[in-house]
């Protein structure tokens, strides 16, 4: 151990060189002038949905040097959901739970220093005036759009329409988009898109498989989705995609029926007469995909008849008329006039048969029928109403028709005006006695009764309409056959006459 004086001498050098080196190290620090107040970073524009929280961050110059914060006019003091703080150079304020009314512009202050920013709450808004209020104060307020009622999961068959609909919170609001999966949707006849009220529709038309997936509406942040029922191709029935085509063909050429079906993989059947076809020499049966064709070869008269293409329990129906080669045309003839009905064969000599609303005719003096080569020529003589109807001529079992419509003639009616309360008069004279005829008001039969008498004396029809009112007035119309004529009644309102007349002599009836 040391002498107590060695000791003291020792202690007395460390202390002065600790006493030195405290010396060396002093900080000067520049006085506070020399940093400017300013703001090294300002305040961002915020945005976040309605619950959510909001940070407002700037950065000063100077650590340590209190700061303001406002919204718009009014200064906002620490607590509850503003929470504000101050770390180094480093101001925040937190703004939790954010709500509508939060929506403004926001500044933080020092010195002469202000930095600004705009929060804003992220969905579809409507602002609400008051206009009372707003004159005096300026003061609005505004409201969330939400979704209240949400789309339904649907399930549907190819070909069928899809339909979402879900409601909103507010009426007639247009922001909102319609999607399927990540697509959006635009609006034209397959995405039929409507708005009535708070209701908003989307109508998918003529789905197809490939549409399976998820349908969303969206309006601001607020979303409502579901799904369209996946379809499964395989147990879906099988269906021809184009419409079904009659055909003409001449004895000794060819003839090609084409179909399409939806999906591959189904077994398919030709008939003729519903009588199975095999593949031959006579029938040549071709498929490409969905696509089917039956290939018949040298025609003959006895290839004429109904040819169908079966798919599972689906039937594609087609007609061939190969010995007729022109149809015979509808014919509208006059009552007491006589009218043919001609039509074509590719071969002369061919047995025909005419028919009437498929009954077999004979010749006689109301039929005279001639057969010139490949022309064939049935005449109806002294047509009547009873000899409309639909006519056919057959060869085989090929059949072309045409409709006959015989107008009988009937003198005009014509517009009638009454008083309420009279009775009115219709009357039209028709070609033949004993005609029959029906009358109608506004394309409405009517029958006999206390209001509608019918007459009929002759050529001569009538109608009578007994007390008449007001309700009686339109068009009325006497039908005879295809013919018709048609007239106005007019029912005056006896208490408007009587006030015009009052009008005209206004001491009449105190002089009375």
């Amino acid at each position: 151990m040391l002498p107590s004086h060695v000791r003291e001498t020792y202690q007395n050098l460390l202390f002065g060189l600790s006493l030195k080196k405290k010396a060396d190290v002093i900080i000067f620090l520049p006085t506070s002038a020399a940093i400017p107040l300013t703001f090294k970073m300002g305040l961002k524009n915020q945005e976040a949905p309605e619950g959510g929280n909001v940070c407002l961050r700037c950065e000063l110059s100077r650590a340590g040097v209190p700061v303001q914060w406002w919204k718009g006019e009014d200064q906002l003091s620490h607590g509850g959901r503003f929470q504000m703080s101050q770390k180094g150079k480093t101001a925040e304020m937190t703004i939790r739970s954010i709500q509508p009314e939060d929506v403004g512009e926001y500044s933080c202050v020092f010195g002469g220093q202000k930095t600004t920013a705009e929060v804003n709450v992220r969905g579809v808004w409507i602002l609400l005036l008051c206009p009372a209020d707003y004159k005096t104060s300026g003061s609005f307020s505004t409201e969330r759009v939400q979704i209240v009622k949400e789309l339904q999961d649907i399930r549907v068959t190819a070909g069928e329409d899809a339909v979402f609909v879900c409601e909103l919170s507010h009426s007639d609001v247009s922001e909102g988009a319609w999607w399927l999966g990540s697509s959006p949707l635009q609006k034209n006849e397959m995405n039929q898109m409507t708005c009535h009220g708070r209701q908003h529709r989307l109508v998918l038309s003529m789905t197809t498989p490939e549409e399976t997936g998820i349908v969303t509406f969206v309006v601001g942040d607020e979303k409502t989705s579901a799904l369209t029922g996946k379809i499964d191709l395989t147990s879906l029935p099988p269906f021809f995609q184009e419409e079904l085509q009659n055909v003409e063909a001449e004895e000794g050429g060819s003839a090609s029926l084409y179909c399409e079906l939806s999906k591959l993989g189904v077994p398919i059947q030709w008939k003729k007469d519903r009588l199975p076809l095999k593949a031959c020499r006579k029938y040549e049966m071709r498929q490409d995909g969905c696509f089917l064709q039956l290939y018949i070869k040298e025609l003959k008269l006895e290839d004429s008849g109904t040819y169908s293409c079966q798919a599972g329990s689906v039937v594609f129906i087609f007609l061939i008329l190969n010995n007729l080669g022109l149809h015979t045309v509808d014919v509208a003839v006059q009552e007491g006039s006589t009218t043919s009905l001609c039509c074509e064969v590719s071969k002369a000599g061919l047995p025909v048969q005419w028919k009437k609303n498929r009954l077999p005719l004979r010749e006689n003096k109301k039929y005279t029928m001639e057969h010139n080569g490949c022309f064939l020529q049935l005449q109806i003589k002294d047509a009547t109403p009873e000899d409309g109807g639909s006519y056919s001529c057959q060869a085989g079992t090929a059949v072309t028709t045409a409709t006959v419509t015989v107008k009988g003639e009937t003198k005009k009616l014509v517009n009638v005006e009454v008083e309420e309360g009279g009775t009115v008069s219709l009357s039209c004279e028709v070609s033949k006695p004993g005609a029959s005829v029906q009358w109608k008001k506004n394309k409405t039969p009517l029958r006999a009764n206390k209001k509608y008498e019918v007459k009929q004396d002759g050529c001569i029809v009538q109608l009578h309409i007994k007390e008449v009112k007001a309700e009686d007035s339109g068009s009325y119309i006497c039908q005879a056959g295809s013919a018709e004529t048609a007239a106005t009644v007019s029912v005056k309102d006896s208490w408007r006459g009587w006030r015009s007349w009052r009008a005209r002599d206004p001491w009449r009836v105190g002089r009375l």
